[in-house]
């Protein structure tokens, strides 16, 4: 498939890859950003998958929770290697 712009991947494992498989795959894809999901938060706290972390320490990443974001081609270079969105809900905004 080429190298992804964009790589949006689960990493709660269980239902879906594990953050050691995740992490592997953007090894071997090389993603320009990555954005972890399927993950335990506040709001599947009951679910039996993990949260982010261990996919982040595996990335070595420790990216600030983001509300909302905007990719382009233009400020694709200038985006970290790993994105994670913030969890919200309605209530929150």
């Amino acid at each position: 498939i080429g190298r992804p712009d964009v790589l949006m991947t689960p990493v709660g494992g269980t239902y879906t890859t594990n953050a050691e498989t995740a992490a592997e795959n953007v090894r071997l894809l090389r993603p320009r950003v990555t954005i972890p999901m399927h993950y335990r938060t506040r709001f599947s706290e009951q679910m039996p998958i993990d949260t982010e972390e261990p996919f982040l320490r595996r990335m070595k990443a420790h990216p600030a929770p983001m509300p909302l974001c905007r990719l382009t081609k233009g400020d694709m270079e200038e985006r970290p290697d790993v994105l994670l969105m913030a969890v919200t809900d309605n209530n929150d905004a």
